[in-house]
């Protein structure tokens, strides 16, 4: 988990882009969990539902390929330049991972590559979270990503994850950014984030 600053924690309105790589189509899953695909999609609308409300908003885009993920993240990028557009504060991406990249449904990315880190460059959120397994081994890269993305905040699962503990890190991250009720969480800093999230990962 890299921080470079944790100041401003919260605006009066956040804006999150959840970026999910789904892993299987219901006829052919590629995942060896049954009914896993049903379960991430249910998973994703769980969450927006629960947290596209009062000063919260989410948006959810699938990221089958890495044209799908350089477009997304360029939509992002623009919407944070332009002061007339409602930007983004936090980036979620959900799928496969390693200690050197990123897996989409029918692409992976190795982030440690300078030109695949270059898709995220100056996207500035304040936090940039990766549910993807064993990429927080990385440090190096994460704060190469942090660097290059301009975000105050990325975070990554050391760990392997089984699909279920994946979802409920991933709702655990946004109880404490967000909270159940609108500003319960407003005056809690990052680092008390991150150490709460170290004390589980």
């Amino acid at each position: 988990m890299k921080i470079l600053e944790m100041e401003g924690m919260m605006a009066n309105e956040w804006h999150g882009l959840v970026l999910y790589a789904p892993s299987g189509e219901p006829t052919s899953p590629s995942s060896n969990v049954p009914g896993y695909f049903t379960a991430q999609k249910e998973y994703i609308k769980l969450m927006t539902q629960t947290y596209r409300k009062n000063q919260f908003s989410i948006e959810t885009r699938e990221v089958y390929t890495k044209s799908d993920l350089r477009r997304e993240l360029k939509r992002l990028r623009d919407a944070n330049k332009n002061p007339s557009l409602a930007g983004f504060d936090m980036v979620h991406f959900i799928g496969h991972g390693s200690s050197d990249g990123i897996g989409l449904t029918y692409e992976r990315v190795e982030m440690d590559k300078p030109s695949a880190r270059e898709m995220f460059k100056d996207i500035k959120v304040q936090c940039l979270l990766y549910s993807c397994c064993d990429m927080g081994k990385n440090q190096t890269l994460l704060d190469q990503i942090c660097v290059t993305s301009k975000s105050e905040l990325t975070l990554a699962y050391r760990v392997r994850l089984e699909h279920p503990h994946a979802f409920l890190i991933g709702s655990l991250v946004y109880h404490l950014v967000w909270g159940q009720t609108p500003r319960l969480f407003e005056n809690l800093p990052w680092k008390e984030i991150v150490e709460r999230l170290e004390a589980i990962i």
